[in-house]
């Protein structure tokens, strides 16, 4: 199961072996490319190095209290 890129619902998407580049949601019915696909994880893949070392995420930074 993934989430689809269009409809955002756990799927089991299907993927046409004829081409092996369209995937196809059952949710949404909806059909996307790999590089769709790619495209998402790229974006979300530069932020994520600065979402995971955001200090409030720190424990040694979230226990320091400024008065």
């Amino acid at each position: 199961m993934v989430t689809c890129p269009k409809c955002l619902s756990e799927a089991a998407v299907s993927l046409d072996l004829d081409d092996g580049d369209t995937l196809r949601c059952p949710e949404c019915d909806e059909a996307y490319s790999v590089a769709e696909v790619v495209a998402v994880i790229q974006s979300w893949s530069k932020l994520l190095p600065w979402l995971l070392s955001h200090p409030a995420r720190t424990p040694e930074c979230s226990a320091v209290k400024v008065a």
